[in-house]
């Protein structure tokens, strides 16, 4: 006998969407009305007042988690009073405002919001490794034009928690930047770790020495012509051994990192997978609040 499927509740998800919305907004804003103002404004002569700079910090955070473009952003506020109240906004403000907002808000200020929502994600120490690439354009051929010459684009690297599904450590590169360098400067901004897994892009003696020092076990997947001699490491010599000696305990532990993968693709789901900002500052400024989002959003669904 053929059962009958069952019907998705579209009314069910669309209310758990816009509550999640809610509380993200919510948790912002809670973070950002502990902070000194993002910007000082000085009145000059006539004209409407200035709007508070808290408030239009707290809408341009939000944007990123639409995804939508300024003038889309400025017409769903339009339609979504409640984010306008929260903000503590008279009216709803026009696209070059909250444009604005980040030619005037310093990088440190971002670097601070950042800081403070770390401070409430937990930490598990157990961490991946990976990169990305980020378009710099919606157009079709983004990747590449006609000729099949690979366009400019930036390559996001990111160290993650794979317990808490949270970014530790993000930085933006030349999409040619080869990966293994830029560990080694993002592992200066970790003071410990316990586990580190890593594709084999990651491996050098020199990352097991640095995830060593930092207290922990590195496992990097091995290619077919590694020797465990040490020259100078001995934690790839222990982990080459443990990988001749012990192969399905190293690959287990190896293929955590599988959840980096599927955080890569949720990351791009939610703040989307564009550099929209052309300035250097403003990109830096975009690339730190769509990591905030992305910590927020999962911290809150953890919560809901």
């Amino acid at each position: 006998m053929r059962t009958e499927k069952k019907g998705f509740n579209w009314a069910k998800y669309e209310n758990g969407r816009d509550n999640e919305i809610r509380k993200l907004a919510e948790l912002l804003k809670s973070v950002i009305w502990r902070l000194s103002d993002p910007y000082k404004m000085k009145r000059r002569g006539r004209g409407r007042p200035y709007y508070p700079p808290k408030g239009m910090a707290l809408l341009a955070v939000m944007m990123f988690k639409m995804a939508l473009s300024e003038r889309e952003y400025v017409n769903w506020l339009k339609t979504n009073k409640w984010l306008i109240e929260l903000a503590e906004l008279p009216n709803t403000p026009d696209r070059r405002s909250i444009k604005r907002v980040f030619e005037r808000t310093p990088l440190e200020y971002w670097e601070r919001l950042e800081a403070e929502i770390q401070k409430i994600i937990p930490d598990s120490k157990v961490y991946g490794v990976d990169s990305t690439g980020l378009k710099q354009s919606k157009r079709t051929g983004a990747w590449s034009d006609k000729n099949n010459r690979r366009k400019d684009f930036k390559k996001l690297h990111i160290i993650a928690d794979l317990v808490n599904r949270a970014i530790v450590v993000q930085k933006l590169t030349e999409g040619r930047r080869h990966d293994s360098p830029v560990f080694k400067e993002m592992m200066d901004d970790v003071e410990s770790v316990d586990k580190m897994t890593g594709d084999p892009a990651y491996l050098s003696r020199d990352n097991c020495e640095i995830v060593a020092d930092k207290g922990g076990k590195p496992y990097f997947k091995p290619k077919k012509n590694v020797t465990p001699k040490p020259k100078g490491s001995q934690a790839w010599k222990e982990m080459i051994m443990e990988w001749l000696e012990k192969t399905k305990k190293f690959l287990r532990e190896y293929h955590i990192r599988s959840v980096i993968e599927a955080m890569i693709w949720s990351f791009k789901c939610i703040v989307g997978d564009i550099v929209r900002f052309r300035k250097n500052k403003n990109i830096l400024a975009e690339i730190i609040l769509k990591k905030c989002i992305f910590n927020a959003v999962w911290y809150v669904r953890r919560c809901l």
